[in-house]
């Protein structure tokens, strides 16, 4: 089910295709530990809407 707002910030996606400028779908999300990344934090996966596109992102969580 694609989300309309962050579930982490709860800030709307704003984030367009760097191919065609669509809008992106995102996914899920996934722990590093999940994905074999060292460290703690998330991997989002994002589609796009017209051009099939396949994106991930990577956000650290900070020691503080």
């Amino acid at each position: 089910m694609a989300r309309d707002k962050c579930e982490h910030c709860e800030q709307p996606f704003r984030i367009n295709c760097y191919r065609c400028n669509e809008p992106l779908i995102p996914g899920g999300d996934h722990d590093f530990e999940e994905m074999g990344i060292e460290g703690e934090g998330i991997v989002t996966n994002l589609s796009c809407s017209s051009c099939n596109a396949y994106y991930l992102a990577y956000q650290p969580f900070d020691d503080e």
